[in-house]
C-alpha cells in the first residue's frame, strides 16, 4: 500500500456534505442573480456580516427558508460567511468594520467603591479624547 504524509493537512472529508451542498446551492443562486464569482471583486465586510445576521435572525424567528430563493437561511448564512472568509484572506481592503478604540475609560469594575468614574464623567472624558484626535 502506498504512503501519503498528509496528517498535518486539514481533513476536508469532515465537512458535512449537507452543509457543503447547501452552501453551493446558495452560491449558485447568487451567481445566477449577480454573476459567477462576482463576490471576488470585493464586498464590504459589513454587508456580508449584515447578510449573515439577517439570515440567522430569520431562521431564529422560525423561518427555515428564504422567501426569495426558497433556499435554507442557514445555507445563505454559510455562503455569506464563506465570502467573508474569502474577503479576509484576499481582499482585506474591504474591511469596513467599526473597531471601537480601547482605552481605560471603557473598563469598569464590578465593585462600585473602586469604580469612581461615573458614566457622565466617562462620556465627557471620551469626548475630550475624541476632540484631541481630530
Amino acid at each position: 500500500m502506498g504512503q501519503k504524509n498528509d496528517q498535518e493537512k486539514p481533513d476536508l472529508s469532515l465537512i458535512p456534505t449537507d452543509a457543503l451542498w447547501g452552501m453551493a446551492k446558495a452560491l449558485t443562486y447568487g451567481a445566477r442573480k449577480y454573476d459567477k464569482h462576482n463576490f471576488r471583486k470585493g464586498i464590504a465586510y459589513s454587508r456580508l456580516i449584515a447578510a449573515t445576521m439577517r439570515h440567522l435572525s430569520a431562521f431564529n424567528e422560525g423561518e427555515n427558508n428564504d422567501t426569495e430563493s426558497s433556499l435554507s437561511h442557514i445555507d445563505h448564512a454559510m455562503a455569506s460567511l464563506a465570502m467573508l472568509k474569502f474577503m479576509m484572506e484576499n481582499q482585506s481592503r474591504m474591511d469596513d468594520r467599526y473597531i471601537a478604540p480601547k482605552n481605560i475609560l471603557n473598563e469598569s469594575t464590578k465593585d462600585p467603591e473602586i469604580n469612581i468614574i461615573n458614566d457622565e464623567t466617562r462620556y465627557l472624558m471620551g469626548m475630550k479624547i475624541q476632540m484631541r484626535g481630530r
